[in-house]
């Protein structure tokens, strides 16, 4: 049974987690995720109750929306079906790293 909370919370547990290995200020209140980059720019990350989705806003590549996919059990980005963490590990690898 796919509940769209607990499943959007884990991915901004996992998310902040991530965020905070790589050495960043991550803050993950209620349900909005914020991670400024080094650089300048901020990723705001958070759950959309609604939609069932969850929606990042990324600094460097604008707005995306995710939505859960039971099958595959990941995040999918609604344009590309990018998983959500393979996506701003890309990003970040590209544009930070």
């Amino acid at each position: 049974m796919f509940d769209f909370h607990t499943t959007a919370d884990a991915i901004l547990d996992k998310l902040s987690l991530y965020f905070e290995e790589l050495g960043w200020d991550a803050d993950l209140v209620g349900e909005v995720l914020t991670a400024p980059l080094p650089q300048g720019g901020t990723y705001l990350i958070n759950k959309h109750g609604p939609s069932r989705q969850v929606w990042v806003a990324s600094p460097l590549t604008g707005a995306h929306h995710f939505t859960y996919n039971l099958q595959t059990q990941m995040w999918e980005d609604t344009r590309t079906g990018q998983d959500i963490e393979a996506m701003i590990q890309d990003e970040i690898k590209s544009h930070v790293a």
